[in-house]
Parts: structure tokens; sequence; C-alpha cells
């Protein structure tokens, strides 16, 4: 018996060809920078997003707005205090500096606590990165702390940069400190101020934030808080009670504190006025602290979907 010839149109059903790569295991040759670099790209990550960079249009308007309202004021009572002659602004032209924070500072950093900051956590949550991040070297505790650390510093450019121009102005119109070491610790005096108003704003949007994954909710809850407590203390301080319950208007508490390290007259705080400034500073201290706590129970606790 004759084989039958192999039909040339018949399709290779032999077993198909592969190539094995032995490429082995391949350890990480790179820099491993740790905990503290991730902390910190995540943080440039978080101001880069609460600021609008790197996004569209429509989300660098408010945070721009923000920063125009706090420094174009700022810069132009420099200007007076450089170009305009010294008898011009003799009249106390020139605002103090908690009347600064009063007339200008305040209203722009409920804003930014309001509308802007919540950007820093809901955003993760909505859209599955907590995950990832957590993923990463970094845990709970170091994720939320670069995260807050990131809208405090954020805010520093609001509560502490303006006021250092107008230190500026004060210096140049010659009614600032008049030696070295009064400067300094004028100097010591805005920086504290300011830190403690960026902390204690910056630790409450955390709070409210760590609470919902939505930033519009985040928003209202932040604002109808300041409304209802200013509200409530404002009647309370009509009726037959005590001074002291001023304290519960969580919007301008910090305020009084930041006039106090300055060593000026309250003004301008709603009824904080009548009490005292180390009352209010404890007082600020301590509701950051339970502030900052809050956030951080409510992200060791969370579940997080992955």
């Amino acid at each position: 018996m004759s084989a039958t010839p192999p039909n040339p149109a018949a399709p290779n059903v032999g077993p198909p060809s592969a190539a094995v790569h032995d490429l082995g295991y391949r350890r990480f040759e790179g820099e491993r920078a740790g905990v503290a670099a991730a902390m910190r790209a995540l943080g440039v990550h978080a101001i880069q997003r609460v600021m609008g960079l790197k996004r569209a249009g429509r989300h660098k308007v408010l945070p721009a707005l923000i920063l125009i309202i706090s420094f174009v004021p700022a810069l132009v009572f420099v200007g007076m205090a450089a170009f305009l002659p010294n008898e011009l602004i003799e009249e106390d032209i020139l605002p103090s500096y908690s009347e600064y924070n009063a007339a200008f500072i305040v209203s722009v950093i409920w804003l930014f606590t309001s509308f802007v900051a919540p950007e820093a956590l809901c955003t993760d949550r909505r859209t599955g990165m907590l995950a990832l991040y957590l993923a990463s070297p970094l845990n709970r505790t170091t994720y939320i702390a670069a995260k807050v650390g990131a809208v405090v510093v954020t805010m520093l450019a609001i509560t502490l940069v303006p006021t250092l121009f107008l230190l500026v102005a004060y210096t140049i119109e010659g009614a600032g400190p008049d030696t070295v070491g009064e400067f300094l610790e004028l100097l010591a005096r805005i920086t504290a101020g300011g830190v403690l108003l960026a902390a204690y704003f910056g630790a409450f949007s955390a709070m409210v934030s760590s609470f919902t994954s939505r930033r519009s909710i985040a928003s209202a809850s932040i604002v109808i808080s300041f409304l209802l407590a200013g509200a409530v203390t404002s009647a309370l301080i009509e009726g037959d009670v005590d001074d002291h319950i001023a304290l519960l208007q969580i919007a301008v508490v910090p305020l009084r504190a930041a006039t106090y390290l300055l060593g000026e007259l309250p003004q301008g705080v709603n009824g904080l006025a009548v009490v005292e400034g180390s009352l209010a500073l404890l007082t600020s201290l301590g509701l950051t602290a339970l502030f900052a706590g809050v956030a951080w129970w409510r992200y060791q606790t969370l579940e997080i979907d992955r």
C-alpha cells in the first residue's frame, strides 16, 4: 500500500511555535525614597488639585478669585506706602493686621474651606484612588496627614502671605517695628496667627470631608455649620446667657485668637470681642486638635472599596 502524499493545501495542525524567555528575577535597582517621599508627592498632587492646576479652566476660577481677593489689597497698600508721600498716609490709611484679616482674609478663608479644600479628600474616595494610594507605602495615617498638610500649606498663602505684605507696607512707611528684635517678634506673631488660621480651617474641612465622598455635600455641610453656629450663638448672646457662649462661633473664634496673638484689640469678631483672647486661643487649639482627631479616626474605620 502506497502512502498518501501530503496535501499542500491542508492547514498546519501541528503545535504552535513558542519561545521561552528566561528573564529570571530582577531586583528593583532604583532609589527607594520611602514613606516621606510618597507623602511629599501626594501633598504636591493635592495642592495642584485644589488649586485647579493641570485641570480644566473652570476648576481654576474660584482658587484664582480667592488669591486675587487676598493679595490685591495688600499689594495696593504696599504700593501706596512706597509711592505716596508720608504726609498723605499718616492718617491711619493703612489697616492694622487684624483689621486686614477681618476685612479681606476671613471671607476668602470661608470660601476656600467650603468650596475648594474638600476637593483634596472627597475625590479620591469617589474615584477609587484611595485604595490605590493605600496599596503604596502610604497607610491611612500618612495618607490623611499628607492631605491635611497640603490643605494647610495652601491656606497659608491666604492667611499668612498677604499679612506679610502688609508688614512690608508698614516698614516702608516707617511705621513698622523700630528694632530688629521688635521686627522679629512681630514676624513671629504674624506667622503664629497665620498658621493657627490655616490649621484650624484646614482641619475642620478635613473632618467634614471625611464623612462623604461628594464634594458638593461637604461644601454644603461646611456652609450650614458656619451659618447655624453663628445664628444660634447670636440668638443666645441676645438673651441672658454668659458672654463666653460666643466661643461656639466656630467660623470666627480663630480670628479672635489670631488677633490676640498679634497683640491688637479685637475688631469684627461678631460678639467675641468680650471674650478673653487667651481663652479664644485655647479654644481654637482644642478645636483644631478635635477636628484633626475626628478626621484621623474616620479614616482608620473607613471601609475602602477596591
